[in-house]
């Protein structure tokens, strides 16, 4: 198994243990330091008083630079869903991902899941990346399965509008299964 695909298991995995924490959303990423041989991991996050989400990119990439500073040009970001393209969003808090890693000289990425919503492998190319997914199935499983419940539960609105910690409970850690 590849670099990459080890961060992206050790990603799945970190979102599996955090996975009934009430704020913690259902996309998770890794921040890699090449250089320094450094990992920052994080989930996306419900910001209640904004009614919004601070996507798993944004979050790995303000912990990394609280701990390390920035990081090297020779970084990858390590996703479960593939970063946000779209300039608008009625959920998300905060700049498009991939604008986040632009912004922080991060043009490499990896990931489980390619969002088809958000573009094809051209078009994260088109705008300077250099983006592979994985090609472990297990983990490709698992990163499908994760991004099905967009499909399945992304319409609902629940009391305080995040409705996952109560999907959560129900399905349980059937979506981690590879």
């Amino acid at each position: 198994m590849s670099i990459l695909d080890t961060k992206l298991s050790q990603t799945v995995e970190y979102l599996k243990a955090n996975w009934y924490e009430p704020r913690t959303g259902i996309v998770a990423a890794c921040l890699f330091d090449r250089e320094r041989d450094i990992s920052v991991f994080a989930t996306s996050s419900f910001v209640k008083d904004q009614n919004r989400w601070r996507h798993a990119e944004f979050n790995a990439m303000r912990e990394f630079k609280d701990k390390f500073g920035h990081p090297s040009s020779n970084s990858v970001m390590i996703v479960t869903l593939s970063p946000c393209i779209q300039k608008t969003s009625s959920s998300r808090l905060g700049s498009p991902c991939a604008q986040v890693l632009i912004d922080n000289g991060i043009y490499r990425i990896h990931f489980g899941n390619l969002d088809t919503k958000q573009g094809e492998m051209k078009t994260y190319e088109d705008l300077g990346f250099r983006a592979t997914q994985s090609n472990q199935s297990e983990l490709v499983v698992a990163c499908d399965n994760i991004a099905g419940l967009f499909k399945e539960y992304g319409h609902m609105r629940l009391g305080d509008g995040n409705p996952w910690p109560d999907i959560k409970k129900i399905i349980g850690h059937s979506v981690f299964k590879r």
